[in-house]
């Protein structure tokens, strides 16, 4: 059971094993986690910084350039999700705990679409800058609105708390899976550790 509903797969020499991700998988899984780690912490770091000061102006640029990158790649991702299968299911768990492990990786993707798209609408209705790296600016698609940008801020703002919250699971449940359980879910993800042996 996948995260996903059913689509036709690809048949392709990236196609997962029964046992690991394929290389493109772990590259959008490692590369995407460090952009929004990246700008999770700036974006806390600048929270704490007085409005309209230099550094908070320069990191929520550099905040913002990373979001617009995972936006991005979410898009790829999720279509290499549906068209190339992942490995099996770890056998132990009940239904309940794969369920939700399913629902917290669906939570996860919805989250990497509506952080980038909400600040997108903070920013570009509040007639902020849409930066990218200082090498250029993004076009402002949406109208300058304070109420639009305000329910931009607003979304953002809270869904930064249930990103918070999902990081941490996610960590957690692959400490209990490395710790608690026989079987490495993070080796799945890492192929070059030693896997460990099923009892």
């Amino acid at each position: 059971m996948s995260e996903f509903p059913e689509f036709p797969q690809l048949e392709t020499a990236h196609k997962s094993s029964g046992e690991v991700y394929d290389h493109v998988q772990r590259a959008f899984h490692w590369i995407m986690a460090i952009i929004i780690i990246v700008a999770v912490l700036l974006g806390l770091w600048a929270s704490f910084l007085i409005p309209g000061t230099p550094l908070r102006r320069a990191l929520l640029e550099v905040h913002k350039s990373f979001g617009m990158i995972s936006l991005l790649l979410i898009v790829p991702r999720i279509a290499y999700r549906l068209l190339v299968p992942g490995p099996t299911e770890l056998a132990h768990g009940t239904a309940l705990t794969r369920a939700a492990a399913h629902g917290g990786h669906l939570l996860l993707y919805i989250l990497m679409i509506v952080m980038p798209v909400s600040g997108y609408l903070f920013s570009g209705a509040g007639g902020y800058s849409l930066p990218f790296f200082g090498l250029f600016s993004w076009p402002r698609i949406v109208p300058q609105d304070d109420a639009l940008s305000k329910l931009g801020q607003a979304i953002h703002d809270w869904a930064a708390w249930v990103v918070y919250a999902m990081l941490l699971v996610h960590v957690a449940a692959v400490v209990v899976h490395e710790v608690f359980t026989p079987h490495s879910a993070l080796a799945r993800m890492l192929p070059s550790w030693k896997r460990r042996s099923d009892p």
